[in-house]
């Protein structure tokens, strides 16, 4: 018998079938705005995840006191709110590098 996760086949098409009768059937009918607004939340999802991602080696560069890879690092962010803490980070990573020169 073929076996999806630990539905049996005829459960999981049963699953399918109403789900392509309700919220999916834009899939079926081609809704372009639904494309659109998954691609999108695609999109933003990367950016988060990117910036979460860049956050972690901006802590890093700053444990490191390397404060050039720290506004580098917070620099690269996209769209993105800077939490108070990182903000005040970023302006003394910025004094300390001023003081350096």
């Amino acid at each position: 018998d073929l076996v999806f996760g630990s539905l049996p086949v005829e459960l999981y098409l049963i699953n399918l079938l109403h789900f392509f009768e309700g919220s999916g059937k834009p899939f079926l009918e081609g809704d372009m705005n639904l494309f659109q607004d998954l691609d999108n939340y695609s999109n933003e999802e990367s950016i988060i995840y990117n910036n979460n991602f860049k956050i972690g080696f901006a802590d890093k560069a700053w444990e490191r006191n390397d404060y050039k890879k720290f506004i580098e690092h917070i620099d690269s962010l996209v769209k993105f709110e800077l939490p108070e803490s990182y903000k005040m980070k970023y302006k003394m990573a910025l004094k300390k590098l001023n003081n350096n020169l």
